[in-house]
């Protein structure tokens, strides 16, 4: 009975689930919000219209999973003009990414100031007006102007970190590197190759996801595997020899084999009226040698087969121990 309703308790809580993913996959991937620092003069409604309207169009221009930010609260406060005190705002956030706007009255509208935090660091501002009935249309284009390429639909970045003297090249094309610069490329598949300064290479495929900040560390050149990976070339030359030995004596099995059978043929067994039927010597010493040829083949085979196994083991034991002694 425990058991019982312990699976049905399951799968109410599965069809939930299915019945509601969104909620579910948006707060927990949620990496953007778009969030109000200051409105005065702005009617609380108008406020929360903009900010509603901004998370709706960053969700169509950005690559990243948006969420809703949080509600703002109209009150007296001090400005929040200095970038330490944005700074605490955005990190209240909770989310990496913040697009921040301070609206303000203006004449016939909403103006704004919109700028894009990551990670508690502002990377662009923009400044623009909007209508109050449809806000849409004056903050698309300044949100557009200030979300780094690499977050927008479409784009990734990517983040490389090489040896000085390198050549980085993605997708045939050689890169500029800066330290801990994000460099926006299309999501997808990219080749990237780099060429050490002691003529080294490595060619390897990435792959950037949309919104994503993907990083690779190739400081470090390639190992280059020591010459004594190919193994001892005396063991490598009796292995080789045992091999051929092995092979010359299946080789000769087979001869004795054929000769074993061509010996027995030509034998005529005596019936009445029968003038060319094989003599008891002669059907008997051909019988003793054609045994003789089946009994040399078997040893042949037999011998054969052990030492070509022989060979085959000695080499695989060098090959083995010569990458084992190779590796770094």
């Amino acid at each position: 009975m425990v058991t019982s309703t312990l699976v049905w308790r399951r799968c109410l809580w599965l069809l939930v689930a299915l019945l509601a993913p969104g909620a579910l996959a948006e707060d927990q991937r949620a990496v953007l919000v778009a969030q109000v620092l200051e409105a005065p003069g702005v009617p609380d409604a108008v406020t929360r219209k903009v900010q509603r309207s901004a998370e709706g169009l960053l969700k169509k221009l950005s690559g990243l999973p948006v969420g809703e930010g949080p509600a703002y609260k109209a009150g007296p406060r001090r400005s929040c003009a200095d970038v330490d005190c944005q700074r605490a705002v955005v990190l209240g956030a909770g989310t990496p990414a913040v697009v921040l706007l301070s609206l303000r009255s203006s004449k016939g509208g909403v103006a704004f100031d919109v700028s894009f935090w990551l990670e508690g660091e502002r990377l662009g501002l923009e400044l623009g007006d909007a209508e109050m009935e449809a806000p849409e249309n004056g903050l698309k284009p300044a949100l557009d102007a200030v979300l780094p390429a690499w977050a927008k639909r479409g784009w990734g970045a990517l983040q490389v970190d090489a040896q000085a003297g390198a050549v980085v090249k993605l997708d045939g094309r050689p890169m500029k590197l800066k330290s801990k610069e994000m460099l926006s490329v299309p999501a997808g598949s990219h080749q990237l190759d780099v060429v050490y300064a002691d003529g080294n290479a490595v060619l390897q495929r990435v792959e950037v996801p949309e919104g994503s900040r993907t990083h690779f560390d190739v400081t470090r050149p390639p190992t280059v595997v020591a010459a004594t990976a190919e193994g001892n070339p005396v063991v490598r030359a009796v292995s080789f020899g045992l091999w051929t030995a092995g092979a010359l004596a299946i080789a000769g099995s087979l001869v004795a084999g054929s000769l074993s059978r061509q010996t027995g043929v030509g034998q005529n067994p005596c019936s009445p009226g029968s003038r060319s039927c094989s003599s008891f010597d002669t059907a008997t010493e051909r019988h003793r040698q054609a045994q003789a040829y089946a009994t040399t083949g078997n040893i042949l085979l037999g011998t054969g087969l052990v030492l070509a196994g022989a060979g085959a083991g000695v080499f695989a034991f060098d090959l083995v121990k010569g990458r084992a002694g190779g590796s770094p």
